[in-house]
């Protein structure tokens, strides 16, 4: 016979009287005092919660829930006598941990893997007389691994949320962790010592528009502001917290390196030489199959460089297909920080904050944007190349489009990046019923470029060719580059695009903060390509045009041969007077 993985525990669950267990946070506190009882070598026989956390020793967390709980007063925990002490901790991980119970209270990540804590930890180079915060310690995944790999001399969570708060302190207990949790804001948080390492994994993509994390980011940034997000305020007292000689990792989406919304405690942050390393991680690396992006930023003060490391191809493969860190890939990326290479260097703080934005994407230090073509010497700036500054075309909403739909002809059209296939512009557009004067600069002209903004397996572009009347009004998914002819031919720069080169670079250049990655047209503007001379570009796209000529003749004949096949069982019965 076979028991589920949890039969004793849920069983002993099953002879409490369901009236009185009013939440899932009572039935796994219950199980957790029982579990106590076990650990402390205590009876359980003839005890009740209360008898428990009356007479055994315990983390004030679990008073303060059972006195909020009257229900539980008189909860007998008899049926639990046969319980071993692994069935408890086995039940009660799963239940915080796998099941992340604690992740449904807030629209968060409240833990995050083993190797990714040991990633941080060995960036904050921990030392036995270290003290250590987390801001934001969530259910107290990276104080329990620190407790357990690390003697330190003080460890401190601080977490705002009850239900973390109170899943952290059971785990903690269950694990034996010296972690001292407490219940505050960060902001909150009585600022009486500082720390020699700060660790912080703030809330992803989450606005702090509350007038205390307002009033504190203009402070510190000496910037009036409106709204703010959660890292940058997390970012913020992290130095706060920071001893002269400390260091500090905070976790944050990829996005940080680059967006606009971030770009002034970017600049805050390599100004005042506070930021010693970029470490830019996969896809995957907090949990398989999320296409999260992260980036660890580890801070000091007084750094000159900033190190910088690109660490996106570092992952394995799991069973599943799934992108994951393993310690040998640990392995790797901490080694990166101590030699150079393709991936990692060291780039002056100055260089960083001449940047216009102040990006900390690595692909800025790291990779020259640059299509090389052997053969070719002379190369320009495509910003160089075009006689109107390279633009997206119009965003209009899928009412609006409903509303401007129909199916009378008038020779108006509206294009997005789902019609064009093999890099050309499909016949079947949306017609509309008329285009706003407003547009008229963006309507397409004979000889435009079209480039899908979003990365796919290849880049796809399109030339806009023979047209007469119609008017097409393209989709903001799709770039339009205007080429000086006078420099370059248009089909030129499409035959580049469509090199296996300019794919492999345009995704390193790539913006993103999940598996959806998308251009940037400051990348596109200084994104180098080869111009050769005139006559050669002319022979070049000849050649090119009679190709792809030949290419559709043999595509139309594909799909002709494609439909005989499917044909071939009807048009027999036909010529066999209807039978077989």
């Amino acid at each position: 016979m076979s028991y589920s993985k949890h039969f004793y525990v849920d069983r002993a669950l099953e002879s409490i009287s369901a009236e009185k267990i009013n939440s899932d946070a009572e039935k796994i506190f219950i199980v957790f005092v029982a579990y106590l009882a076990k650990k402390n070598d205590f009876s359980i026989m003839n005890s009740s919660v209360k008898d428990v956390l009356d007479k055994v020793p315990v983390r004030q967390f679990a008073v303060d829930f059972f006195y909020n709980a009257e229900n539980l007063k008189d909860v007998s925990l008899k049926s639990f006598e046969k319980v071993s002490k692994e069935d408890f901790e086995l039940y009660l991980r799963e239940k915080i941990e796998n099941d992340n119970i604690a992740k449904n209270y807030r629209e968060r990540i409240s833990s995050q893997p083993e190797t990714l804590n040991d990633l941080c930890c060995r960036f904050l180079d921990i030392q036995e007389n270290d003290s250590i915060i987390d801001l934001g310690s969530g259910i107290s995944s990276f104080l329990n691994y620190v407790s357990h790999n690390y003697d330190c001399a003080e460890l401190v969570g601080v977490e705002k949320f009850e239900a973390a708060y109170f899943y952290g302190n059971m785990l903690s207990e269950i694990t034996d962790s010296k972690a001292n949790l407490i219940q505050s804001d960060i902001l909150d948080y009585q600022l009486e010592k500082k720390y020699d390492k700060v660790f912080s994994f703030p809330p992803i993509s989450l606005m702090a528009d509350d007038e205390k994390s307002i009033e504190y980011v203009s402070k510190k940034l000496n910037v009036k502001i409106g709204k703010t997000r959660t890292e940058t305020v997390f970012l913020l007292r992290a130095l706060d917290l920071l001893n002269k000689g400390g260091k500090a990792v905070v976790c944050v989406p990829a996005g940080f390196l680059f967006s606009k919304e971030f770009q002034v405690v970017r600049q805050y942050l390599v100004q005042n030489k506070l930021m010693e390393a970029v470490i830019e991680l996969p896809s995957g690396t907090l949990y398989p199959y999320t296409g999260v992006m992260l980036a660890v930023l580890v801070l000091s003060f007084g750094n000159e460089n900033i190190r910088f490391i690109n660490a996106t191809s570092i992952y394995t493969k799991n069973r599943r297909g799934g992108s994951v860190l393993y310690s040998n890939d640990v392995n790797t990326i901490y080694n990166m920080y101590f030699e150079d290479s393709a991936l990692a260097k060291s780039v002056s703080s100055d260089i960083v904050v001449a940047n216009d934005d102040c990006s900390l994407s690595s692909i800025v230090y790291l990779h020259e944007a640059k299509i090389e073509i052997e053969g070719f010497s002379n190369y320009q700036k495509l910003g160089d190349l075009v006689s109107e500054k390279i633009t997206r075309g119009v965003q209009l909403k899928a009412e609006e489009l409903d509303n401007l739909e129909t199916t009378a002809p008038t020779g108006l059209f509206y294009l997005s990046s789902k019609n064009i296939q093999s890099n050309r512009i499909e016949k079947d557009l949306l017609q509309l019923t008329n285009i706003d004067a407003k547009y008229s600069n963006l309507l397409l002209r004979n000889d435009d470029i079209l480039l899908v903004m979003v990365l796919t397996d290849s880049l796809k572009v399109a030339c806009v060719e023979d047209l007469s009347t119609e008017k097409i009004l393209p989709a903001s998914n799709l770039y339009i580059i205007r080429v000086n002819k006078e420099l370059i031919e248009p089909l030129f720069l499409k035959m580049l695009l469509e090199t296996e080169k300019a794919n492999k670079l345009f995704k390193t250049f790539s913006n993103g903060q999940s598996s959806i990655l998308s251009i940037g047209v400051d990348f596109l503007n200084k994104v180098q390509i080869p111009v050769p001379p005139k006559d050669v570009q002319e022979k070049l796209v000849k050649k090119y045009s009679s190709v792809e000529q030949e290419q559709k003749l043999l595509e139309s004949r594909i799909q002709e041969v494609s439909d005989e096949k499917s044909k071939i069982i009807f048009s027999f019965k036909e010529e066999n007077n209807g039978s077989f």
